[in-house]
């Protein structure tokens, strides 16, 4: 496989517009050249691990990571209260592992701090392999999905550019109503379009040739639910919307969930009071390893029944280019996974002319 340092010696030029109307291409058309990417998405749960826990904890434990067997990272985080530092902690803490191999983009959208106890920040990094080029065009955007005062659910998207290629990436953390059956469906759908409409669409760079998008998060969507409040359930929400809005979704797509088990309602716990099945990764689903709500005063209002689900999704797109999935997995390996209710998602993807 040729990677992106490769692909600089083959594209003199790089990240300069050599027509006034629309960039080369940067991927070689005919399969002999090819970007591996991967997509890492990951509700924190609001940790507060200090910095030199995080630092070591990340080389540690995060091959996904620290192994280094991609060209361009792109890390979608929701729920990270912890904001001492310019990326966060965490962000931080995988900015020290790979600053002298990667260059790093990130934008940040936040809740105001120190409103309440809650966390509302979402954040998109991308870290690209340096000698990629000489010169990257970079845009962001972001929307506020949900307000009370002020936002609790947003959308942060990056977009960078190198030659005629276009990388789009957006975090997004979508909106949830507890208090009705369907959990809030058509508010996420709204919230979904709305980013595509205040993010995706403003991010397209009509100029480029060819183009990779993610969409990643805690995207809310909920198994075995029904997508109206008196109505029966579905079993997966989002492929629900996905078949029925196909023209929304503007052709975005996702490979098979069956690969793993779901990823949120998972029971929070730390050091040795944690169950077998949070402190690895397994493709076989645990009812031991989830908290179950059913309907009731929870936490002191009344909650729906929420089902164990795949909550985190990782949706791509690719024009004039051929998107192959290697992998799309949860991961659960590092000990601040089980601080959390939500297993990690990641996805190994080939970009191929």
């Amino acid at each position: 496989m040729q990677n992106l340092q490769g692909l600089q010696n083959q594209f003199q030029g790089l990240g300069q517009v050599a027509q006034p109307q629309q960039r080369p291409p940067v991927i070689q058309q005919g399969g002999s050249a090819r970007l591996k990417v991967r997509v890492i998405t990951w509700n924190m749960g609001n940790n507060e691990k200090n910095q030199q826990d995080w630092n070591q904890e990340v080389l540690k434990s995060w091959d996904l990571i620290v192994n280094r067997d991609y060209d361009v990272l792109c890390i979608a985080v929701q729920e990270d209260w912890n904001n001492s530092s310019k990326y966060g902690k965490f962000g931080e803490a995988i900015y020290n592992v790979l600053k002298d191999g990667y260059v790093m983009f990130s934008h940040v959208k936040d809740g105001p701090p120190g409103v309440t106890n809650h966390p509302f920040s979402v954040k998109a990094f991308l870290y690209v392999k340096k000698g990629t080029s000489q010169e990257y065009l970079f845009d962001s955007e972001d929307v506020c999905l949900q307000r009370n005062l002020f936002c609790t659910k947003s959308a942060a998207g990056l977009s960078l550019e190198f030659g005629g290629f276009q990388l789009i990436f957006i975090s997004a953390h979508l909106p949830i109503d507890t208090k009705t059956n369907d959990l809030g469906y058509e508010k996420r759908l709204d919230a979904l379009y709305e980013t595509f409409i205040d993010v995706y669409d403003k991010l397209v760079d009509t100029r480029a040739s060819q183009r990779v998008a993610i969409i990643a998060g805690d995207l809310n969507f909920r198994d075995d639910t029904p997508i109206t409040p008196n109505g029966t359930a579905v079993k997966d929400q989002l492929a629900y919307a996905m078949q029925s809005h196909p023209r929304e979704f503007r052709a975005f797509k996702e490979v098979d969930l069956a690969k793993f088990p779901p990823t949120c309602k998972l029971r929070s716990c730390t050091g040795p009071s944690c169950p077998a099945c949070r402190n690895n990764s397994s493709d076989k689903f645990d009812p031991s390893c989830y908290q179950y709500q059913v309907e009731g005063k929870i936490g002191g209002r009344k909650e729906g029944n929420r089902e164990p689900s795949h909550c985190d999704r990782i949706l791509f797109h690719g024009d004039n280019v051929t998107l192959r999935t290697t992998s799309y997995k949860s991961w659960g390996k590092a000990d601040s996974i089980a601080h959390s209710d939500h297993d990690l998602v990641y996805a190994d993807l080939d970009v191929i002319g």
